[in-house]
């Protein structure tokens, strides 16, 4: 992540320790492919996917007191106000793995090639995410995910927004999209937090709170006639692409549907007054 082309990181004490973005280009190139379904496509593009998820199962330990596979520390998860040194399966990042490892077996299959086991492997023992309370919690060693880390990324929600992980416990999620809401320090979330809020709101089967939360009337979530989102609390921020890319990613989802919805606009409330 923010890395030039040359290959050389970005001045960061953050960016080297972060692990989210790695399975990024096996999603986006799964989203292409299901737009054109061409051979040609995945042959040219197979390189990269079969290199990143050697990669990707490469970085996992085996945990063998719990039998399953740990992202462990030092990493940065997503919600980087987390310690290095303290987190452990972090909650989107387990399931990123679990589900973009699948993508590049499924990959293989595709070329009549022979998928790696370990990829299989690894996506079907991937650490758990961690439950506390009917919640699902930032990471493994983080019981006070919302009391004293109620800030920044709600990540653990991307489990079941972004990506559709099969693992995910539809009540929990649920409980831990309103308490989140309830909760959380809206000043502190970023453009795209709230597209991706709204996200797991409609894979939950709840337009109205969807559209609620694409509407919350905080600072980051401004966008200006011109259509930047201006983060409005950052000077070095008046625009942040990265919101308009979730703003799309959730208009699509709300109006398009996703994989296994068979409902017309299924993140849109049916009373039409959105």
């Amino acid at each position: 992540k923010m890395i030039a082309v040359e290959g050389s990181d970005c001045p960061s004490d953050i960016a080297t320790l972060l692990v989210w973005q790695q399975p990024h280009i096996i999603y986006m190139m799964e989203m292409q492919y299901r737009n054109i379904k061409s051979q040609a496509f995945l042959e040219k593009y197979w390189q990269v996917v079969e290199e990143t998820a050697q990669f990707m199962a490469d970085f996992v330990v085996w945990n063998g007191e719990h039998g399953c596979y740990d992202i462990p520390a030092p990493v940065i998860p997503v919600q980087e106000c987390h310690k290095e040194t303290d987190t452990v399966n972090p909650a989107f990042e387990v399931e990123y793995w679990r589900v973009t490892l699948r993508i590049a077996a499924e990959w293989a299959r595709r070329l009549n090639r022979t998928p790696d086991d370990r990829w299989l492997e690894v996506a079907e023992h991937m650490a758990p995410l961690t439950v506390d309370e009917g919640v699902y919690l930032a990471h493994e060693k983080c019981p006070t995910t919302f009391t004293e880390f109620n800030r920044d990324h709600p990540s653990m929600l991307g489990a079941y927004g972004l990506i559709d992980s099969d693992r995910i416990d539809t009540e929990i999620m649920r409980n831990t999209l309103h308490l989140v809401e309830r909760c959380w320090e809206y000043p502190t979330l970023w453009g795209w937090d709230f597209a991706l809020m709204a996200m797991t709101a409609v894979r939950l089967d709840e337009p109205e709170l969807a559209i609620r939360l694409l509407l919350k009337d905080t600072l980051k979530n401004c966008y200006l006639e011109s259509g930047n989102n201006m983060q409005i609390s950052r000077k070095d921020l008046p625009l942040y692409l990265p919101g308009n890319g979730s703003l799309l990613l959730a208009a699509a989802i709300m109006t398009a549907g996703y994989e296994g919805c068979d409902r017309e606009l299924p993140g849109c409330p049916k009373d039409g007054q959105w």
